[in-house]
């Protein structure tokens, strides 16, 4: 049986659906957890509604603990063999089940990913895995890079966990990267792993506005930093000295520019000007942060510097050599404008 937990905050537009696709699954043998964060609007009588007419929907309640914790506490509860994630916003594809699972059976895996289908501000966008097979861990240090750093390694909704390998919980106290840190530690106890490029989820993303405060951007530059050493130490753990490390400091760096182009939407934060005091200090902390990581990196050993080359986005490759050399208030202008040209499009894609 395979138990699919889904963990539900303040969903009562979208748990219906999201209950429906898993209902309408062409693999019967499911059980579905939904575990109800401390809603405070109609998610839980939805759930509860829809429990009524499905006897495999068990809905549980908990006070407000944030996403972990309700994945935890449906993991806990889970009576399957096999466990699948998926959130309160998004839906399965039909034969979702019924592919990840005999993907897992025809490969004898302890782990599958699979593609997805991403909506973003109403644009369909089918994500594929590079390259797709079977494969021994031991021996797949390209390809789990390449997962990472395409960013397949994330997610706990397009994969398929075996229950009795889950030893770690979701890191309850990590605001950011707790499904990478989760999908890590699951990892390390596989032999063997599957990836197939079919899609099985809907994934919706369409956060029409972003508000975040210097505080928050603060904890996820350290966040980063962490996440940076974990998947360092998660691929020395099987391939010791490989050639990783400079692929991974690119992430890290991606992360960074991704952050800093995010803050240009905080108005209410640091103003409508890009040349604002707030946000030149913001910059000017990350081209700290850029320093101290290049600083970290030397000491232990890594010299090779990171160039525009390195990075895959050509809006990231633009901003870089600001950060690198150390300019705040270039890189405001070049972060602020890309910004602009973001939400012009969104705004077209709205219409």
């Amino acid at each position: 049986m395979i138990s699919i937990i889904v963990p539900a905050y303040q969903s009562e537009s979208t748990i219906k659906d999201c209950l429906d696709s898993l209902t309408g699954q062409s693999f019967s043998d499911i059980e579905i957890l939904v575990v109800d964060d401390g809603s405070e609007d109609r998610t839980a009588e939805i759930a509860e509604k829809c429990a009524k007419y499905d006897k495999r929907i068990h809905v549980f309640h908990q006070e407000n603990a944030g996403v972990s914790a309700a994945r935890n506490s449906g993991i806990r509860a889970a009576r399957g063999e096999l466990i699948q994630f998926l959130d309160s916003d998004d839906t399965l594809l039909p034969d979702a089940c019924e592919v990840l699972y005999q993907a897992m059976q025809d490969s004898g895996a302890d782990l599958v990913i699979a593609g997805y289908i991403h909506e973003f501000y109403g644009k369909m966008i089918q994500k594929q895995p590079p390259f797709h097979g079977a494969y021994e861990m031991k021996n797949a240090e390209p390809e789990l890079l390449s997962l990472y750093r395409e960013g397949y390694l994330n997610m706990p909704w397009n994969k398929l966990y075996k229950k009795e390998m889950i030893l770690q919980d979701f890191p309850e106290d990590w605001k950011l990267g707790e499904d990478l840190i989760f999908n890590l530690n699951y990892l390390k106890q596989c032999k063997q792993l599957s990836v197939i490029s079919q899609p099985v989820c809907s994934y919706v993303q369409d956060n029409r506005g972003t508000n975040l405060s210097a505080a928050g951007m603060a904890q996820s530059r350290d966040h980063v930093l962490t996440l940076y050493q974990k998947v360092t130490e998660f691929f020395h753990y099987f391939y010791h000295e490989g050639s990783y490390e400079k692929t991974i400091a690119g992430k890290v760096i991606e992360e960074f520019l991704n952050q800093i182009s995010e803050s240009a939407f905080g108005k209410t934060v640091f103003g409508k000007a890009p040349l604002g005091q707030k946000r030149i200090s913001l910059l000017q902390e990350y081209i700290e942060a850029y320093k101290e990581f290049e600083k970290i990196r030397e000491e232990n050993g890594h010299m090779i510097k990171i160039d525009r080359e390195d990075l895959i986005y050509p809006d990231h490759r633009m901003m870089f050599g600001s950060l690198k050399k150390g300019y705040p208030a270039l890189l405001a202008i070049l972060s602020w404008s890309r910004a602009l040209i973001v939400k012009v499009s969104r705004s077209r894609i709205w219409k």
